[in-house]
């Protein structure tokens, strides 16, 4: 995932209950309400498709990293994976 005001990179995962969260360098400038997309880095998804919104940023005592909920932009249960093959 990138931060799309600041171009911080960071990785996205699930954490149950909350939403999803994402380690982020301590010194980045991070903040509430900053839009969060996919960098296009695994191969797997495009970059730059939207996947929700900062809603709340900590760290947590003696490690390097900030943690971000992150408000999703889709019911994860709802997405379905589509993959296109160009045959020509």
């Amino acid at each position: 995932m990138v931060l799309q005001r600041t171009r911080y990179q960071g990785i996205l995962t699930a954490l149950p209950p909350v939403n999803a969260a994402s380690n982020i360098f301590a010194s980045a400038k991070i903040q509430a309400g900053d839009e969060v997309e996919t960098a296009g880095l695994g191969g797997f998804f495009p970059k730059g498709i939207p996947v929700g919104r900062i809603s709340r940023v900590w760290k947590e005592p003696g490690q390097i990293y900030q943690v971000a909920q992150v408000e999703l932009a889709v019911d994860l249960g709802q997405v379905e994976e589509v993959e296109l093959l160009d045959i020509h």
